[in-house]
């Protein structure tokens, strides 16, 4: 779990906007609490910012460029990594939701995204 003292969220995306948009709405989910969100365009960034910092809540996109999220939610898991990891995709075929379940991610947005999705998805993993 996750306490209110503890601030650092990753968003994996290789849309800047998405990148920015899901930011913004992490703070915003998270008002009155210390938040830093790093962004990663790619695999090689999100693997320095999970070196570098103590992650919470990952926030991984499902498809990136010449790179796949499903692969890196694997290679996260199968290093023991207990982070939470969120999927954010606007992929919404079932079988694809079920396999990124099974592979280890902890929920599923799908994009577009609203506030009270990703803030519900946040609260599974925050407590007071």
């Amino acid at each position: 779990m996750v306490t209110k003292s503890t601030s650092n969220f990753l968003v994996v995306d290789d849309s800047k906007i998405s990148r920015c948009l899901l930011d913004k709405t992490i703070v915003r989910c998270l008002e009155g609490r210390r938040v830093v969100v790093h962004q990663a365009a790619t695999i090689a960034e999100a693997n320095t910012l999970l070196d570098k910092y103590n992650i919470l809540i990952i926030f991984l996109d499902q498809y990136l460029s010449n790179e796949n999220g499903m692969n890196f939610l694997n290679q996260i898991r199968e290093q023991n990594n207990p982070t939470p990891v969120i999927m954010v995709s606007a992929e919404h075929d079932p079988e694809l939701i079920d396999k990124a379940i099974e592979l280890g991610a902890n929920d599923y947005i799908i994009k577009p995204f609203l506030l009270d999705k990703v803030k519900a998805s946040i609260n599974k993993f925050l407590r007071d």
